[in-house]
């Protein structure tokens, strides 16, 4: 089953951290390890709810409307796959295991 991805971009104090989405490395849950600049499709918080978006070269290019569907989501730290009913979290369950795009500074 594919699931597409939640990412999710940084604020802190209102002003936006510079960084990039990178291809990850997530076992039981946790970031082990990150390479490259992420391209491809990927589900991020995006105006206040979870639309799936378009990142190139680590970048997010474009965004559709709110998304329904699964993903894998950070929750409390941990990445965990999650269903997504029109940009909003409604659950969250295992813990998730494989390679996906993170947001890192």
């Amino acid at each position: 089953m594919k699931f597409w991805i939640f990412l999710s971009s940084l604020l802190m104090s209102g002003i936006t951290v510079a960084g990039d989405y990178r291809t990850c490395s997530i076992s039981h849950g946790q970031i082990s390890q990150c390479g490259g600049k992420y391209t491809g499709a990927a589900v991020i918080k995006n105006n206040g709810a979870y639309r799936q978006c378009e990142i190139t070269q680590g970048r997010v290019s474009g965004c559709d409307r709110k998304y329904s569907g699964s993903a894998v989501v950070p929750d409390k730290g941990i990445y965990r796959q999650c269903k997504i009913t029109t940009g909003s979290v409604s659950f969250c369950s295992v813990r998730f295991n494989g390679t996906l795009p993170v947001y890192r500074r």
